[in-house]
């Protein structure tokens, strides 16, 4: 059985790195380099639950995207963030191993860390996934 997390997360990517309006800010990244400077966006933690099907291969996937700025205001990322919601909400994704319904949106928060200009937004989504054979 194929690692339905690892195809949603190719798709994902495949996704918001063929969208203008989100790579027009700054990259995204699966695995970001440690050093990495805003503004960037990356597929943060994933979990997967069963939820049945036949033979047991329906899961539920629940990620994050991760939309990082350092800008003075709050107002530069709320676009960023925007425009991942955009592009992932009830968006077709596409994978050679799973069958993959279309995102839903779940829940937003955008958090300023302690150097007082760099804000973290954290968006949650959810989708079905099953083995495409």
């Amino acid at each position: 059985m194929p690692d339905l997390k690892l195809a949603a997360q190719d798709a994902i990517y495949d996704l918001l790195n063929a969208t203008p309006t989100v790579t027009d800010v700054g990259p995204v990244w699966q695995h970001a380099p440690e050093e990495l400077e805003p503004p960037y966006t990356i597929i943060g933690d994933m979990s997967a639950s069963p939820i049945g099907g036949k033979d047991g291969g329906l899961d539920r996937i629940e990620f994050e995207i991760l939309t990082v700025r350092r800008e003075p205001g709050r107002e530069f990322l709320t676009p960023m963030m925007a425009a991942v919601r955009d592009t992932l909400e009830g968006a077709e994704l596409t994978s050679a191993d799973a069958v993959l319904s279309p995102p839903v949106f779940e829940s937003d928060e955008d958090d300023l860390l302690d150097d007082g200009q760099t804000y973290i937004g954290v968006q949650r989504f959810s989708l079905i996934a099953q083995p495409n054979d």
